[in-house]
């Protein structure tokens, strides 16, 4: 091989300065891929010219880097039909090396614009997304079973998928993106998780979820074994927009005849002083996060029943009655140390791949770049956390008191 920097024009840019390496390949076929005839030698093969292709390999010092490859060309004696030497450095009829595809895939698992890697690998935009199409094509398929944790939520995708929004399943466990689908209907998941076998589904332990309607009792009826878990975050988010909502009432109300007054609602929300039959539902809203905290259901139920003694407002009634009614999937939410973090984390990364490309109108492409953006996650054969908070704390307590001994063995080392 020979490298040298020179001129070349087949790159984005006429009369950009590259690096070019020099090389020829001979590689005889072992049979004759026309007429199967074996290569002994000479009298069943011979040279027959060469064929020139160049390679674009990557970049090198920030300069594109092209492979300048004489191949050469064979005879078989038997069919009258020439061959030309192959290589692993790429396909046939391709003038880019399939290493160049391997970095082009890791770029479009990280959140860049595929303008901006077409850039980088001084290849076109049409070139990225072809790689990005192959990956959905061929390697991006169905999944063929389910986890034994399911987290879902929705997501807004694309405005050409038949539903308003889209639905992300992911492993709770493990941290991983086990499909993206373009709906969130019943009817579309119904069709989706039935065609797994009822060994699978039964598999199924546990669902954690928001405190979203449609999920609640149809996800079960799928899944027998699984229970469903609302996410802690989702239901502390929803007193407290209650609370929030309603002190905005009270500002707007008063802002015309006592703007100070408004004022202060404004920007000391969190020092309601109030007489105690007013501040009754803000205690009790904060008595809900501290049962949340404490992951004690006994004092959750204890605060919904007390709430009923009260007269309380319109969005704060609104946001007492939800928790009634999801209240046992919150004991779930109490036992089982799982939540949406994942999804809600992946949700955001969906987001920003979104913005950075200015949408998209392709699903499947969305859905090939978010598959990406997870497949170089390292995954852990281990749970992140224990599955219950008695094992949490177990675990705690166990680990306080192995602190404990230790400082008291150094402290009576040092007397000795």
């Amino acid at each position: 091989f020979k490298s040298s920097a020179k001129k070349m024009l087949p790159v984005s840019k006429a009369f950009k300065k590259v690096l070019t390496v020099t090389g020829t390949l001979k590689n005889p076929p072992k049979v004759c891929p026309h007429c199967r005839s074996s290569n002994n030698g000479a009298e069943d093969m011979i040279d027959y010219g060469s064929y020139r292709t160049v390679i674009l390999i990557g970049q090198y010092n920030l300069q594109p880097a092209y492979l300048k490859l004489t191949k050469q060309r064979y005879l078989c004696k038997h069919c009258q039909k020439t061959t030309v030497s192959q290589t692993n450095l790429t396909k046939q009829h391709c003038t880019i090396s399939s290493p160049l595809k391997v970095m082009i895939l890791q770029e479009l698992g990280k959140t860049k614009p595929i303008k901006d890697i077409a850039e980088t690998w001084n290849v076109s935009s049409h070139t990225v997304l072809r790689q990005l199409k192959a990956y959905s094509y061929q390697y991006n398929t169905k999944p063929t079973s389910l986890p034994k944790h399911i987290a879902i939520d929705e997501f807004k995708s694309v405005k050409n998928v038949k539903a308003a929004m889209s639905c992300i399943l992911m492993d709770n466990h493990k941290h991983i993106v086990v499909d993206v689908l373009e709906n969130r209907t019943q009817a579309f998941l119904y069709d989706y998780f039935m065609r797994f076998s009822r060994a699978e589904r039964l598999k199924v332990k546990t669902i954690t979820m928001d405190m979203n309607g449609a999920f609640k009792d149809f996800l079960p009826s799928i899944f027998p074994n699984a229970v469903v878990v609302i996410d802690r975050f989702h239901i502390v988010q929803l007193v407290t927009r209650a609370l929030n909502q309603h002190r905005i009432e009270v500002m707007n109300r008063i802002k015309s005849k006592n703007k100070p007054d408004a004022n202060k609602f404004k920007r000391y929300w969190k020092l309601l002083l109030k007489d105690w039959n007013e501040l009754a539902f803000y205690r009790l809203i904060h008595e809900v996060m501290d049962a949340i905290k404490e992951h004690s259901y006994d004092q959750f139920i204890h605060v919904l029943e007390e709430s009923k003694k009260y007269r309380l407002p319109r969005k704060i009634r609104t946001a007492f009655n939800t928790l009634y009614h999801y209240r046992h999937n919150i004991q779930n939410s109490l036992t089982y140390t799982l939540s949406n973090g994942c999804v809600e984390g992946t949700n955001n990364k969906i987001k920003v791949i979104k913005r950075i490309s200015y949408g998209y109108r392709n699903f499947y492409h969305l859905r090939s770049r978010i598959i990406l953006s997870t497949a170089h996650h390292k995954v852990k054969n281990e749970a992140y956390r224990p599955l219950l908070f008695t094992e949490e704390d177990a675990i705690k307590k166990y680990e306080e008191e192995y602190q404990k001994q230790l400082e008291m063995q150094n402290k009576i080392a040092k007397f000795q």
